[in-house]
């Protein structure tokens, strides 16, 4: 590089830094937040009719359903019950909900999970919904947006979702396995 060039980048990055920035106040950013005392336990020694285990990871047993129930995109069949009971809650904060994690298997276009590779059938995805609801909670959303009600705590709480299968098209025959992980937050 001759010294005239030299000289002009030089002169270059000092106009630059000396000249006025183009930036436009924005805003500001505000976060809030709590921190609790203590949180709920899940109860790992309870007892509910409709689920087999009550420790934080459980497995949920789906029943074992024909091809010829999930034919057409939008069909589902199979909806089995399950809890997550909560103890020793203490009293602040009143309100406590589940968040399902985006994670390697829910699928963030639809909410649902996806299968994982030990599964062997087809065109079959996995819903979520609150026990009774016939709405699908958008697994993976941000949370408050997933469709989850709030539960009251006194000293426990009890969260109760359904898990069934979701036809993506005619279902073909295999195995299915898939997981999420959840969170517990409390307002």
């Amino acid at each position: 590089m001759t010294p005239s060039r030299v000289f002009h980048f030089i002169a270059g990055i000092a106009l630059a830094a000396g000249a006025p920035s183009v930036w436009a106040q924005s805003g500001a950013i505000a976060f809030t937040g709590a921190v609790v005392a203590s949180s709920c336990e899940v109860d790992s020694s309870g007892y509910a009719p409709i689920a087999r285990n009550l420790s934080p990871r459980f497995t949920v047993d789906l029943p074992t359903i024909s091809t010829g129930d999930l034919t057409t995109r939008g069909q589902t069949t199979g909806w089995s019950p399950f809890v997550i009971t909560l103890q020793h809650c203490g009293t602040s904060p009143n309100l406590v909900r589940a968040h399902f994690e985006p994670g390697t298997f829910v699928d963030m276009a639809t909410g649902r999970l996806m299968l994982d590779s030990n599964s062997s059938a087809g065109n079959v995805q996995i819903a979520l919904r609150e026990l009774g609801s016939a709405r699908h909670l958008l697994l993976g959303a941000p949370a408050g947006m997933q469709g989850t009600t709030p539960v009251e705590l006194e000293s426990h709480a009890t969260l109760v979702y359904e898990a069934g299968y979701y036809a993506l098209g005619q279902a073909t025959p295999g195995t299915v396995h898939t997981s999420v992980e959840y969170n517990l937050v409390y307002h």
